[in-house]
């Protein structure tokens, strides 16, 4: 009988051998696969940090583009609402556009750049550009009022007169029919870059953009 009893308990202590054998195996495998993923999570997060734009550019951007939405709004709910309406609260139409959108905003800030850049010194390496003296002569000519009231219309009267021939309700009876020339009188306005019955322009082809083409419009 005693020898049934230590069998027994044998064979007992062999079961709960295999049985706690099992378990720390499978502990065993939960913690690597634990692991595993805790440096998997860490390798993507560090390659996102990685690869992620942090120029002022890019801070800029993101900054705008979570200034335009409006997070109280679920987008799948309103989707327009969410991705700009805080945008449009911030943005509203001035009294003198029928229209506002982004175009005019970057149109605005662009035509204050060039200002900035017309009327700031100029560097010495650009000093002698005929560009910047051009530009920067049209500007101060745009912009002297006393000049502009002393010449009052008699300048575009001359150029209407002597560069694109004549107009018969100034002129009245001294204008010379014979003398006037549509063909010159287009290729003038286009040089001014008015497009009078038809207008051209070069652009790359919509189906292939390595192809361009001239374009007609009328």
């Amino acid at each position: 009988q005693i020898i049934f009893v230590l069998a027994g308990f044998l064979g007992i202590f062999l079961m709960l051998t295999i049985v706690f054998a099992a378990l720390y195996g499978v502990q065993r495998n939960k913690s690597w696969n634990t692991v595993d993923i805790t440096t998997a999570i860490i390798t993507v997060t560090t390659t996102a940090q990685t690869n992620l734009c942090v120029t002022p550019y890019c801070i800029k951007a993101a900054n705008y583009l979570l200034e335009s939405i409006n997070k109280t709004v679920n987008p799948c709910d309103n989707f327009f609402e969410f991705a700009c309406g805080t945008w449009l609260k911030k943005n509203r139409i001035p009294d003198d556009a029928a229209s506002h959108d982004i175009i005019n905003i970057l149109r605005n800030q662009l035509d204050s750049d060039i200002v900035d850049m017309l009327t700031s010194p100029i560097p010495d390496d650009l000093k002698n550009l005929q560009s910047i003296i051009n530009a920067r002569r049209f500007y101060d000519s745009c912009i002297n009022e006393t000049a502009i009231e002393l010449e009052a219309v008699h300048v575009i009267l001359s150029f209407v007169n002597n560069e694109l021939g004549g107009w018969p309700i100034l002129q009245g009876s001294s204008w010379n029919e014979d003398s006037f020339n549509l063909t010159h009188l287009l290729i003038k306005l286009r040089e001014y870059s008015h497009n009078m019955i038809f207008g051209f322009r070069t652009s790359a082809d919509d189906k292939n953009s390595s192809v361009n083409f001239i374009r007609v419009n009328n």
